[in-house]
């Protein structure tokens, strides 16, 4: 086997492992003819996914993000990563839609769940300077309230 052929090889195991590890990322897509007033629902994470990647290609309109973990107490995050773009986000509790901060580099944003659930709506524009989004992503990630300090506050 030549060089190039182990290259290769490696980087396909490489790969392949990356996918493995990587199931707690959840990969969404808008319908580029629809429009803004379109709304996406994103999968809830995988039973075990306390951290991942919402991947939202085509971004328009809003996307639906729900956690459900019955009978526990969380806050449920989000972290701003190097391709994230929206243009707001509300939390949805008991049928009230309170805004909260985009989050931002080092300042995540948080909302508690009530009775196990926690969804954020997220709010991502068409265009950025003038040009589509390709894409967006950001991190989400979801902390034991009891080891918490302070609800509702940013989480370094």
């Amino acid at each position: 086997m030549n060089c190039l052929s182990l290259l290769i090889l490696f980087i396909g195991f490489e790969l392949r492992q990356a996918q493995i590890l990587d199931h707690c990322k959840i990969v969404v897509a808008s319908d580029i003819n629809a429009g803004d007033s379109q709304q996406v629902r994103a999968a809830v994470p995988l039973p075990g996914c306390i951290y991942g990647e919402i991947e939202w290609n085509h971004p328009q309109g809003t996307l639906l993000f729900t956690n459900s973990l019955p009978g526990q107490n969380y806050e449920l995050c989000l972290e701003s990563d190097w391709a994230t773009a929206l243009s707001g986000v509300t939390e949805l509790t008991n049928g009230l839609h309170v805004p909260l901060p985009v989050p931002t580099t080092g300042r995540p944003t948080c909302t508690l769940a009530s009775q196990g659930t926690a969804s954020l709506l997220l709010y991502a524009p068409r265009k950025i300077n003038g040009q589509s989004v390709y894409m967006s992503s950001i991190n989400y990630l979801v902390l034991d309230a009891s080891m918490v300090h302070g609800s509702l506050t940013p989480h370094p």
